[in-house]
């Protein structure tokens, strides 16, 4: 049997050379008959089959390496387009092209050793070679024909996508609890296996957990796990005074919770402080190692009335999510003056039983002329029944019984005030005494009318006392 083909070379001298016919002759082929299949590569519901080609080399071995590689390269590559193929979620490796998915397919151990196994059972019968001689040259060509089980490549698929699985789904923070302690390492632990598969499309395609409702995709699955951590982070309670008084702030402690792990990290807030419908001022705050988010609002810029603070929790610590918004809420408070109780320090020496106690009707008596006092000098304070600043008004007074004449009660009084905040006296008024004459018991009361009257002419105390403060009302 003979054969001719033409060979053509092109001159170096002219790009007008024409061709030069240059007549090949096959020599030998093995079988002697072409097969069908060199040709035509068959088809079959059960079987693939692919068939390998070699490029024209100058020896049979080489041929027939060349084509083996050839066949290998295809079975590896169906390999990659049945895993791209059973990708059914929508993702990202459907969109790679592929080039792309196939280079992860060719430099995966696993599927390179399925694809080997076939390609070394291919029979002699399944070889086919020709030995081609033009002039001087030797071309030797080879045909290897590979068939594979469909149902066992599946098998085969299953069974790498169960192995990834495996590999990947054990490292998540929900399969090792002594290694993640907080909610922003499980977080991390989380993203970790989610970037582990998503930077290897056949990866994405084919690796999944299993879940109480099916199977998931691994990489879809960790980014919801992650998120679901951070926003099952709850605000459990919040402690604040919703009076503030001037010269002191609002603190502020949120309680944070998670059904997850007992400690939280890497949560952070946002505080906006609204006032008259108006946004002020906003304030961001991180969680600390109580799990608590605190923060202060000052009150010196701020205006007599109420506020509101609406808060938010978010997380922007992880790349990969953004920023990720859990609890909001909000707290209302009021700013005003300072609250301050007047109380009655009363200490009497030498005292009969026919002197009354003067608490209730001094401290009544002060109340009304400070009261008076603080509106006119304008300074920040209201006389109150109680205070949640711990300020006051303390006025000692002492009082000592003289002789008098028969039947008549002499009394005299000596009283200060002093003005106190958090236990320390901030301004103090001049000491002054007065003495008080009755026939009916009134003599500390008549003592104590001059003493208000002289208290209320003290400019330098009220003047010290709006110095304490700070400055006038608003």
């Amino acid at each position: 049997m003979a054969s001719f083909f033409v060979l053509g070379c092109v001159s170096t001298k002219s790009k007008e050379t024409p061709l030069i016919p240059v007549r090949a002759e096959l020599i030998e082929a093995n079988p002697p008959l072409r097969p069908e299949w060199a040709d035509s590569i068959p088809h079959s519901d059960d079987v693939l089959y692919f068939v390998g080609l070699s490029n024209g080399v100058s020896t049979e071995k080489e041929a027939r390496s060349d084509a083996y590689q050839n066949v290998l390269s295809q079975v590896i590559k169906y390999y990659g387009e049945l895993i791209k193929s059973q990708a059914t979620e929508s993702k990202s490796v459907k969109a790679l092209s592929s080039d792309i998915v196939d280079s992860y397919v060719e430099s995966e151990e696993l599927i390179q050793r399925y694809a080997e196994a076939y390609v070394h059972e291919i029979l002699p019968e399944n070889y086919y070679t020709e030995h081609w001689i033009a002039g001087e040259k030797n071309e030797w060509r080879c045909w290897i024909k590979c068939s594979v089980s469909k149902q066992k490549i599946q098998k085969e698929i299953d069974t790498f996508a169960g192995t990834i699985s495996e590999r990947y789904s054990s490292l998540l923070p929900e399969n090792q609890r002594n290694k993640y302690t907080s909610t922003k390492s499980a977080v991390q632990g989380y993203l970790d296996v989610y970037k582990a598969v998503h930077k290897n499309p056949i990866y994405q395609a084919v690796a999944y957990v299993q879940t109480s409702s099916g199977k998931a995709s691994l990489d879809d699955y960790a980014i919801l796990q992650a998120k679901r951590i951070i926003q099952n982070i709850n605000i459990k309670d919040i402690d604040y005074n919703n009076k503030i008084e001037y010269g002191s702030q609002l603190n502020v402690i949120i309680h944070l919770d998670s059904p997850d792990y007992e400690k939280i990290t890497g949560m952070s807030a946002i505080a906006a402080l609204n006032h008259n419908g108006k946004e002020i001022a906003v304030f961001p705050f991180s969680v600390n190692d109580k799990n608590d988010i605190e923060f202060q609002i000052k009150s010196e810029k701020l205006e007599y009335g109420d506020y509101l603070v609406a808060i938010k929790l978010f997380t922007d610590a992880f790349k990969e999510l953004g920023t990720v918004y859990t609890s909001t809420t909000a707290i209302a408070f009021s700013f005003g003056y300072i609250q301050a109780p007047v109380k009655i320090e009363y200490i009497r020496n030498n005292a009969t039983t026919q002197i009354n106690d003067l608490r209730n009707e001094a401290a009544s008596k002060v109340e009304n002329f400070l009261q008076d006092k603080l509106t006119e000098y304008e300074i920040p304070i209201e006389i109150a029944k109680e205070s949640s600043s711990n300020s006051q008004f303390l006025m000692q007074i002492k009082s000592i019984e003289l002789k008098a004449a028969e039947n008549v009660q002499k009394i005299k009084l000596t009283a200060t005030i002093l003005f106190q905040r958090d236990g320390v006296a901030l301004a103090k008024s001049s000491e002054v005494s007065a003495i008080g004459l009755s026939k009916t018991n009134m003599a500390a009361e008549n003592a104590l009318e001059q003493i208000c009257e002289q208290l209320k002419k003290d400019e330098s105390f009220y003047k010290n006392l709006l110095k304490s403060v700070g400055e006038k009302r608003k």
